[in-house]
């Protein structure tokens, strides 16, 4: 009598553990639904006729927030470009300081990652001057992901600071292939989003 009364807990609690990871995931998965959503409507902010817009969601996930996405590290490297273009005598130290502010806040960044849901969507819409197109990438929280916590327009002035950032940070440099495209190996899927 006592086998069968084993197994008859051991099927209950395998039942209980599926019902408890069923729970969790549909839990997450609603959160990232969320976080979409939230970044289309963002996206569709920047459409002339949002109602005609197509928005992709290219990626979406619960991720840790990439240095290259914090305000922080991005003005400190607004300043260094802006201190490349000084014809000051003591222009050498000047880069070099700024370099090693950037250095010591990628170490800070390191020593405490933010996690929060991040999407990156395409926006597309046709309109009487051509295709109007625009690419986001969406922070939101990970507590109430439709709270969005910024975002960045991925365009050339945006792709500028990502490169001389990623550049001091990780001496990062564009590797490509014989046909001059982008090597994507190693990248994950924001960088490719950033960077394709």
């Amino acid at each position: 009598m006592k086998r069968p009364l084993k197994r008859m807990v051991q099927l209950c609690a395998m039942a209980l553990l599926v019902a408890l990871s069923l729970t969790v995931a549909t839990s997450c998965n609603n959160s990232q639904s969320k976080a979409e959503k939230a970044a289309i409507e963002k996206a569709k902010e920047y459409a002339l006729s949002p109602d005609n817009a197509e928005v992709e969601v290219i990626y979406s996930n619960l991720d840790t927030v990439p240095y290259y996405l914090m305000d922080n590290m991005l003005t400190m490297t607004d300043k260094h470009i802006e201190h490349t273009k000084s014809w000051s005598s003591d222009k050498n130290e000047i880069l070099e300081n700024d370099r090693e502010e950037i250095r010591a806040a990628y170490q800070s960044y390191k020593a405490n990652p933010n996690v929060a849901y991040v999407t990156c969507v395409e926006m597309r819409e046709n309109t009487p001057l051509g295709t109007n197109k625009e690419r986001l990438i969406v922070i939101c929280d990970k507590d109430n992901p439709e709270n969005i916590l910024g975002f960045r327009k991925v365009y050339y002035e945006y792709r500028h600071k990502y490169y001389t950032l990623r550049s001091v940070c990780e001496r990062y440099s564009i590797e490509k292939n014989e046909y001059g495209k982008i090597k994507t190996d190693g990248m994950n899927e924001i960088e490719k989003f950033i960077e394709i």
